[in-house]
């Protein structure tokens, strides 16, 4: 089931290690930049933002961040780009130290904002 219970940005930040709030940060200005209405929410129990019937959850871990997608094309895609990356199902784990990465996060949003609008003008 995922849930949708909104979450507060500012607490959800003040919560996470230091070194990797610049990566949810920057995320989360992109996101809200390109879709103002965006909010971030609890999705299978972890933060992240919903895009039509798509997802984006950014889970901070020890030692790298986790991107987490429903869209398996997406993870195989962008996954090899990342540098240093390891790509599980549904997953792509990449260091948040490498923030050189996040040029590459912002293409992957782009793609799933354009498929989400994609579909959105198909049902029209």
């Amino acid at each position: 089931m995922i849930n949708n219970k909104e979450i507060n940005f500012n607490a959800y930040v003040s919560s996470i290690k230091e070194e990797a709030k610049p990566w949810i940060i920057e995320s989360h200005k992109y996101l809200i930049n390109k879709i103002p209405s965006l909010k971030l929410e609890l999705i299978y129990g972890l933060p992240g933002y919903r895009i039509g019937e798509s997802y984006i959850i950014l889970k901070i871990n020890a030692q790298n961040l986790a991107i987490h997608l429903n869209s398996f094309n997406l993870v195989n895609k962008y996954g090899p780009l990342f540098e240093k990356s390891n790509i599980g199902k549904g997953c792509i784990r990449i260091s948040y130290k490498k923030f050189s990465n996040l040029e590459i996060l912002k293409n992957l949003i782009d793609e799933m904002i354009n498929d989400y609008q994609q579909k959105k003008e198909k049902k029209k």
